[in-house]
């Protein structure tokens, strides 16, 4: 049969080999193959090298030969933490593991466990390239969907979460003011406090305030985060989040957030006033207390951590923490 002809019969049978399948053309090519396929079937179009033919369903194979275990080998599974690769398959991981954070979301135990496993044990570059995937095509499911519960976003936060404070650049010295993060890390710690990063703009929330509400649960999981790694990087995300509907339900949540942060920064004033921390924190506690007047009386249970938190803040030059304080005790003066 010449290759014309083995083509049209081919497209007769309406149906397509897989590139895992077919080998012996290279893991690269695989990769720009698989994820060309996966794009087709996204957008509806034909696909290509298949005649009148549509990819209507990506479908996992076996657990030993399937795609996540082979995608997970693409990206160095199995390599130490601080391996490199030559090539990163970017356009395959894009596509691939949007599909795979669909699975994990909707996953039996022993399957969601079977698919997340070769994730957190890729090398470092990989897994920041991988999560910050996952972790926003989780997130869309979960906000969008509300009658979804929340168990199975916050134990996948969670373990993602504990894979990246093992990251080697999230223990890095940094510098007194030092207040950049690098492109490998910024955007998969960036997606786990719910923003996406931008190396050459801002830095902003993914959250609106419509699905707001949702975020509670997740809030609990990011308290590893917050006391350590780039600390100026995390505060400025996790003010990001807290400050698209300030609410006194997270007030615990903020002040272990700016307790902690104080604390790493020893004194120096450059992420209150450089990345406008400082005023981030007073801004949400102004709003908080429209809903909650309570933030700003006397009797208030987190009084005395609240007062130490913004003289401490007043001592730094954050002016905006001085007006607070004056409200408080203009309130308390008028009892």
């Amino acid at each position: 049969m010449d290759q014309e002809a083995e083509q049209q019969a081919r497209g007769k049978e309406g149906s397509g080999s897989s590139p895992v399948g077919r080998g012996g053309a290279g893991t690269y090519i695989e990769g720009e193959l698989g994820a060309y396929y996966l794009l087709q079937m996204l957008a509806g179009s034909d696909a290509r090298g298949l005649p009148d033919a549509r990819i209507d369903r990506v479908q996992f194979q076996g657990e030993t030969d399937g795609y996540a275990h082979w995608s997970a080998r693409l990206n160095g599974q199995g390599y130490s933490a601080e391996a490199e690769l030559d090539r990163t398959p970017d356009d395959w991981n894009h596509q691939f593991y949007i599909l795979v954070a669909a699975a994990l979301m909707n996953a039996e135990p022993d399957q969601y466990e079977a698919l997340l496993r070769p994730i957190v044990e890729l090398p470092d570059r990989p897994f920041c390239d991988v999560v910050d995937t996952v972790i926003h095509a989780a997130d869309v499911r979960y906000f969008n969907e509300c009658s979804r519960t929340a168990e199975r976003a916050c134990d996948l936060r969670r373990q993602l979460i504990t894979r990246t404070l093992a990251l080697d650049r999230w223990s890095w010295a940094r510098r007194r003011g030092e207040n950049r993060i690098d492109l490998t890390t910024g955007p998969p710690i960036a997606k786990l406090l719910m923003n996406i990063y931008n190396g050459f703009g801002n830095t902003e929330t993914y959250l609106v305030t419509g699905v707001f509400d949702r975020v509670d649960p997740l809030l609990e999981t990011l308290r590893p985060m917050i006391s350590g790694g780039p600390t100026a990087f995390v505060a400025l995300c996790t003010m990001n989040s807290l400050s698209v509907a300030p609410t006194a339900r997270h007030l615990d949540f903020l002040l272990f957030a700016v307790e902690s942060w104080l604390d790493a920064t020893a004194g120096d004033p450059s992420i209150w006033h450089d990345l406008g921390i400082g005023r981030k924190v007073a801004q949400w506690f102004n709003i908080a207390a429209l809903k909650d007047r309570s933030l700003f009386c006397p009797e208030h249970p987190f009084r005395g951590r609240i007062d130490v938190i913004l003289s401490r803040l007043v001592s730094l030059g954050v002016a905006e923490a001085h007006e607070i304080e004056a409200q408080i005790e203009t309130r308390q003066k008028a009892r």
